[in-house]
């Protein structure tokens, strides 16, 4: 006689589980399993972090990364301190009557106009990643600015995706570190896709979705972050 499955339902529901001849939940965690992306990556990751979303379909791949949620804070802390500094020398040198000063002052107040720009855009920006079967195309919405600028590549010249861990600053002499996520394309050149996020989770993931959308095989590269 066949080995009744054991469901793990509550009691209440496992004559309705039985009489329906429904999955068991470990054989529902192999359909899973085996429906999840097959590669050979040294780490897979399945979980999706906060502020990223992933669709994939037939013949391409869209991740949406929300800045606020998935960025590092270091930014917009440094910023707000820079500026607060700066506001109190301005106080200072109208209250003084020294305006040459001003002129002296017009690289710093440039500085932080960047900061401040950037620090806006940490909290409303938007990261787009899309690859399809020729083209892999990143743009930032809605705000533009610096090296954050819209990109595109051939798939067939993406050699690797890797993931870095950056210093994004220090505060008391103490780093404050970023992650990124990087190409390294077939002509040796390394491009930067993904930066300022804050864990290593945010960037092994897009790496993750992107090379097993693409068929990449990963593969070490030289200062990438360690795997466990």
């Amino acid at each position: 006689m066949e080995e009744k499955k054991k469901h793990k339902y509550p009691d209440k529901f496992e004559e309705i589980a039985d009489r329906l001849d429904l999955p068991s939940v470990e054989e529902i965690d192999e359909l899973l399993k085996l429906d999840a992306p097959q590669s050979s990556h040294r780490h897979q990751v399945l979980k999706f972090p906060k502020g990223v979303e992933v669709l994939r379909m037939m013949n391409e791949l869209e991740i949406s990364v929300d800045w606020k949620q998935s960025g590092s804070k270091f930014p917009i802390s440094f910023g707000l301190i820079w500026n607060s500094f700066l506001a109190m020398i301005f106080s200072f040198v109208i209250a003084s009557g020294a305006w040459g000063m001003i002129f002296m002052m017009i690289p710093f107040i440039a500085a932080g106009l960047y900061m401040m720009g950037i620090s806006v855009m940490m909290l409303v920006n938007e990261t787009h990643i899309s690859v399809d079967e020729q083209h892999l195309t990143m743009t930032h919405t809605p705000l533009k600015m610096g090296v954050y600028k819209d990109k595109r590549f051939r798939v067939e010249d993406i050699n690797q995706v890797y993931s870095k861990k950056t210093v994004a600053g220090s505060v008391n002499n103490e780093p404050k570190y970023s992650y990124e996520v990087w190409m390294r394309l077939t002509n040796g050149k390394h491009l930067m896709l993904v930066k300022n996020l804050k864990s290593a989770e945010y960037a092994r993931f897009v790496e993750y979705q992107i090379e097993t959308y693409a068929g990449i095989k990963d593969k070490r590269v030289t200062g990438e972050i360690e795997y466990k």
